[in-house]
């Protein structure tokens, strides 16, 4: 039989660990998402940078990215692509260079005015870069 002292322990226990409970859980599910997110940027930046040198330039990595990111990223998503020579021409091979594309695409998980895991955490960006060499043709 219990003692009288001991009635209401197991709720204030409970009352206790609860409230770090469910923030370790949502936490965790933040995390999660931007894991998540994190691995389809990526995906979608090595893709629009390979698409756009097999293409010789003519499909903008940019416009390959923000049309295939679509919801994913609920505050928007901001993309820089860089062309540069890093070997010179080789008139022998028919080669004018070899040239490097480099794509950066940031992500907005959220947006000003959102309120994130209980409002602790309003706002987080992901990062993605791909970078592919390729021949510049004549």
């Amino acid at each position: 039989m219990r003692k009288v002292r001991e009635r209401g322990a197991a709720a204030i226990e409970t009352a206790m660990v609860l409230p770090s409970l469910v923030l370790l859980i949502a936490g965790g599910a933040y995390f999660g998402r931007t894991a998540t997110v994190r691995h389809t940027l990526t995906d979608i930046v090595s893709a629009a940078t390979r698409a756009s040198t097999m293409s010789g330039g003519t499909i903008k990595p940019d416009d390959e990215v923000k049309k295939h990111v679509g919801a994913k990223c609920p505050g928007g998503v901001t993309v820089a692509a860089t062309d540069t020579f890093i070997v010179a021409a080789n008139p022998s091979a028919g080669i004018e260079g070899i040239r490097s594309l480099t794509v950066k695409a940031t992500c907005s998980l959220g947006s000003a005015d959102s309120q994130g895991l209980f409002g602790f955490v309003t706002q987080g960006t992901v990062e993605a870069v791909s970078t592919m060499a390729y021949p510049a043709w004549k």
